[in-house]
């Protein structure tokens, strides 16, 4: 199922109607976690696109300015608790997607994110400069993630593979046989756990496969130096387009998208 919102007259307007189809949609599978623990394949995602150009490392600024703006704290848009951080699958994530500004939300944040609707502020603050942001579309879907005959071809963009202590493991392999393996075993061990944070038990082996590696990137995160990666890879699942996998998922990082696709 796929809702496409426009609305390039009047704000408000496209609000309501935004958060009368999100809930309408929402509403045709009631409990919906429960769904997820019985049929154990389906995964719900909401995508909100802006109209407004954003920089990767704007994002952690557009992450707070959303949170900044709800009525409400509401624990799925920061994931932090009073005793610290919830160390779990972010259900909303914050993105750059084509150039532009965009949040992206599964299972549960599908839901959670009619907080974000309800405000109705979308004055933010991006490091310092103003800017009213401007809802281009919103596209809801539901996957039903699969074994399939054959390979996807996906792209992962500024993927972060490593934390300290693999990072030395791998750069004490020897080979690029052997590093690809470890990278294709950290890769398919970042998509199980994605599933698994959405009720999704894989039974069956899941072919991975690197085909290129596009892009290293060393960059500065959290005062923390790591290498992200661009890269190009295959498996048998069928996964939903512009989640995040691996780490700081929530931070942009780790995007996925299917090759050769149009949504």
């Amino acid at each position: 199922m796929i809702f496409y919102g426009i609305c390039k007259i009047c704000r408000i307007n496209f609000v309501e109607q935004t958060i009368f189809a999100i809930f309408a949609w929402i509403k045709t599978s009631i409990n919906v976690q429960h769904h997820y623990l019985i049929s154990m394949n389906h995964i719900k995602t909401l995508n909100i696109f802006f109209s407004n150009t954003i920089r990767n490392y704007d994002i952690p600024h557009f992450r707070g300015a959303v949170i900044a703006s709800l009525k409400r704290n509401h624990i799925d848009f920061h994931n932090h608790t009073e005793d610290g951080y919830r160390y779990i699958y972010p259900n909303i994530q914050y993105k750059r997607i084509h150039g532009k500004a965009a949040i992206v939300c599964i299972g549960n944040g599908t839901e959670s994110i009619g907080e974000f609707f309800t405000s109705g502020n979308y004055d933010f603050d991006i490091n310092g400069t103003k800017t009213t942001f401007s809802i281009e579309r919103v596209v809801a879907q539901e996957t039903q993630v699969r074994h399939i005959d054959g390979l996807i071809e996906y792209r992962l963009h500024s993927w972060l593979p490593f934390n300290q202590i693999n990072y030395l493991a791998y750069n004490q392999l020897e080979g690029v046989v052997n590093k690809a393996k470890m990278m294709e075993s950290i890769l398919t061990g970042n998509i199980l756990s994605m599933l698994k944070s959405q009720g999704i038990i894989v039974e069956k082996h899941i072919d991975v496969c690197i085909t290129a590696v596009l892009k290293e990137k060393l960059l500065k995160y959290k005062n923390v130096r790591f290498s992200s990666y661009d890269i190009d890879f295959k498996t048998n699942l069928l996964l939903p387009n512009y989640i995040g996998i691996g780490k700081s998922a929530s931070n942009g990082f780790g995007l996925l998208t299917r090759k050769h696709n149009n949504n």
